[in-house]
């Protein structure tokens, strides 16, 4: 199977194995070269899924917030292939969790918000996803979508 560079295949094509520090073979070199591409990993794509690797898989992975375990399971393979999260909720006011968590920490870091991380999304989170969206040139709606998080996992910190 030979999908388009930066295209998602159809969900149904993606039959990857699941992978893991020590495999080895064509599907890890598939994985080292789509990882080159998200500028993930610089090693050598010789297949050998080795420690360069598992960290390579474990940034990806903090990059668009699934857990950095360093396994290759099939929402990570729809992420690399994708170069953006995937299966990611709407976040809005009234929104709790560890995933409102990490948009705050997120927006702390581009210095859009200012208040307390508390994992509630409220007003001040809200205003603070309008002042990024607006400024990365998206529709100022407060809510966090696809569109949204896919900037965010752009963020460095």
């Amino acid at each position: 199977m030979q999908a388009a560079k930066n295209q998602l295949p159809n969900e149904n094509q993606l039959q990857h194995p699941i992978l893991k520090e020590r495999d080895q073979g064509d599907a890890v070199k598939q994985l080292q070269e789509l990882l080159i591409q998200r500028c993930c990993y610089v090693g050598a794509v010789d297949g050998i899924f080795a420690v360069a690797t598992t960290c390579a898989v474990k940034a990806f992975q903090n990059r668009v917030f699934l857990p950095t375990t360093g396994i290759v399971d099939d929402q990570t393979w729809r992420a690399i292939y994708k170069g953006a999260p995937v299966d990611m909720p709407v976040l809005q006011i009234a929104s709790q969790g560890q995933l409102v968590i990490i948009l705050q920490q997120k927006l702390q870091f581009t210095g859009e918000y200012h208040a307390a991380i508390n994992g509630d999304f409220d007003y001040q989170t809200a205003a603070a996803v309008t002042g990024f969206q607006r400024r990365v040139g998206l529709v100022a709606d407060g809510v966090v979508g696809d569109k949204t998080w896919c900037q965010l996992s752009k963020i460095a910190g």
